[in-house]
This record gives structure tokens, sequence and C-alpha cells, in this order.
């Protein structure tokens, strides 16, 4: 009769399936050799935070089930490097992992209640061309794609449905990395950060060009606001001119006022209301003109300015005929309404400053063009410092 000893393995979560040898062998000093083949399923923690260039190990621990040290002393047989060379004899198939080494530690029992265990650690390499070139090259043909989208037009619709779609791409490669990751992991995989930012970053581009479009439609498309447009600048330097017009007509008017109030040595009372009506007259037209807005507000200041300018033209001859060549004006009175239509010429020149560029065919065009240069520029440098981290990243914890 032979007593067997009843060893177990403490991460098996199944029963062995195969049949125990029926053969054995003793020698002449008495040992006793029995070698069975078992079929094991046991567990093993995953780490994979290095998917897919990630190593596993996983352990095998032997021990009695019920005998302490006085009953049971466990040995190893072979160290480290033979069972490795051994394992790799044996080994015919590995799929989708590469067998690294094995190594044996015996903890031994500190006391006679405690049991000998013997653990075997298989380290593991998982194969990681097949995860390459499924997965990880695809997502950076998309993101070449992105890249290359630049060169579509903006004017159409073309380039913002085209990065939809490949946006939708990469949502599709996401669902199945989903499919093949272990959830045991604690910490998040550099392949979902890879995926996730790559997304990101191809969602950034897709709003940029959501605003390149909306800039470029700001323009006027049509040949009447165009129209509208040209004519308003005509009107604008219409309104300049007329404007230089009525300072050098006051400037002219002034200088003869104060050579005949030289010669006359006196003033006419019966000018000073027509003097004070001019003055009236010019500070209404500038209330008026001060409150208008966009295009509107110039159109009036053009008119306003050129009705300003018939008025005050109007009045000279007025006194001219009223006094039959007595004329004598205040020139205290003249000198402000000089200095009324120099706040008029200044008021107008800034505000055809600041609207001169609005006005212009393609401004927004031109904007968005600049927009979209720099943003290129600054996505190809954020996807080549994130592509080189993360690479960098998953090189050194391989290593």
């Amino acid at each position: 009769m032979l007593w067997k000893p009843d060893l177990t393995i403490e991460e098996m979560t199944e029963k062995d399936r195969a049949s125990p040898s029926p053969y054995l062998s003793i020698n002449d000093r008495g040992d006793v050799e029995v070698q069975n083949d078992h079929v094991l399923v046991s567990t093993c923690r995953m780490h994979i935070y290095n998917f897919p260039f990630d190593i596993q190990s996983c352990n095998l621990s032997f021990k009695s089930v019920i005998h302490t040290v006085k009953d049971i002393r466990l040995r190893p047989s072979d160290n480290s490097s033979e069972a490795t060379e051994w394992s790799r004899e044996v080994m015919r198939t590995q799929y989708e992992w590469l067998f690294i080494n094995m190594t044996v530690t015996a903890n031994n029992a500190s006391d006679l209640l405690s049991q000998d265990i013997i653990v075997y650690t298989i380290n593991m390499r998982r194969r990681s061309v097949l995860y390459i070139v499924n997965f990880i090259l695809p997502i950076l043909f998309f993101l070449s794609l992105d890249l290359a989208s630049f060169l579509i037009s903006d004017s159409g619709g073309e380039k913002l449905s085209f990065k939809v779609t490949v946006l939708l791409a990469v949502t599709v490669l996401q669902l199945i990395l989903n499919e093949i990751l272990p959830s045991s992991s604690n910490s998040i995989p550099l392949i979902a950060v890879y995926c996730i930012g790559i997304f990101a970053l191809m969602m950034l581009s897709l709003m940029e060009t959501i605003l390149v479009m909306y800039l470029i439609e700001k323009d006027p498309r049509d040949k009447e606001t165009v129209k509208k447009q040209s004519l308003s600048k005509d009107c604008n330097n219409q309104g300049k001119a007329n404007i230089h017009n009525c300072h050098e007509e006051m400037h002219k008017w002034t200088h003869q006022c104060a050579r005949i109030y030289d010669g006359a040595g006196e003033t006419s009372s019966e000018l000073l209301p027509v003097a004070k009506e001019v003055r009236i007259r010019l500070q209404i037209g500038l209330c008026v003109n001060s409150h208008r807005k966009g295009r509107e507000m110039m159109d009036v200041k053009c008119n306003g300015c050129r009705d300003q300018y018939l008025s005050l033209t109007s009045l000279r001859n007025h006194f001219l005929q009223h006094t039959g060549g007595k004329l004598v004006e205040e020139y205290g009175a003249l000198e402000e309404v000089s200095d009324e239509l120099r706040k008029v010429e200044k008021t107008l020149t800034l505000l055809l400053r600041s609207r001169r560029d609005e006005f212009e065919p393609g401004y927004w065009t031109r904007v968005a063009q600049r927009v979209n240069k720099a943003f290129f520029i600054f996505y190809v440098t954020l996807v080549c410092l994130f592509l080189i981290v993360l690479f960098l990243k998953w090189k050194c914890n391989d290593e």
C-alpha cells in the first residue's frame, strides 16, 4: 500500500480534469516518484496599464491541505533556470502569450504548526503585433486623415462632414477596445488614454472647423449686399470730402469777416441773432448725428454735413446782401463754429477708420484664414507632443 501526500494548488479554480497516472517508480534508496499531468484553470490578477505591451506574472502555489511540517516537508526538485529550460522544452503552443521564464520560490515554515509552500511564478509577455496592426495603427491613420482635412476648402460643407465621419470611426474603435480590455485594472490603461486623447484632439479640430465656417458665412455672398457696401463706402468718402470743404470755407469766411471787422471798427447788433442761429443749427445737426448707429448714422452725417455746408453758404450770402458791403461779424462766434466743425471732422474720421475694414468684402474670410493657419500649427504641435510623450511612457514602463 502506497501513501500519497494531499498536495493542492491554491490558485486553482476548477477541479483537475486529467486522469491520474497509474504508474510510479521506486529506486534502490526507497524514493518513490509519481508523475501526473494536470489541466489547471487558475486565477491571475492582470496588470493592463501597458496593454498591449504588458508583462503578466502568474503564481502556482503548492502546499498540503491538512498536514503541517511535522508530517510533510516540501522541497523544490529544480531551481529557477532548470525549471525555465524544462518548461520551454515541454511547451508546444503559446498562442497570445510568449513565455519568458519561471522562478521557483520555497517558503519554509517557521514553526511546526505551519506548512511549507513552494511557489512557481510564470512570467509571460503579450504578443502585441496584432493589436498594433488592428487598433493602434488605424487610429493613427484616422488622425492623419484629420490632419489632411485642413487642405479641404472651408467654403462648403465637405470638410465638416468628413471630420464627423472620421470622428465616428474612432468611436467605433473605442467600442472595440472596451470589449478587449479586462475590467480588473485599478488604473486607466495607456491605450485608453491614447484613444481618448486622439478623440479629444479630433473633437477640437471639428470645433475649429465650425468656427471657421461661421466666420466665412459672415461675409456677404450676394451682389446686392456688396453693392450696398460699395455705396456706403462712397458716401463715407463723400462725407469726409464735404467736411473738409466746410472747414476750408469757414476758414475763408472767418478771415474775411476779420478783415471787415478791422476795417469797420464796429459791430452790427443786427447780425448777432443770425450768428446765434448758425450756432443753434450746427448744435442740432451734431446732436442728431451723434445718436445714429451703423450705416444709417454714416448716411445721416454725410447728408447733415452737406446741409450744414449749404446753410452756411446761404447765410454768408445773406450777410453780404443784408449789410450791403458793411458786413461785421463776431470773430469769436465764428471761431466757435470752426471748432465745432473740427470736432465733427474728427468724429467722422475715427468712425470711418473703425468701420472701414468691416465694410470691405472678404474681411471675415481673411480672419478665418488666419485662425485656420494658427490653429493648424498649434494642432500639429499638440499632436506630436501627445504621441511622443505617450510612446515614451509605454517604452519606459515596458522596460
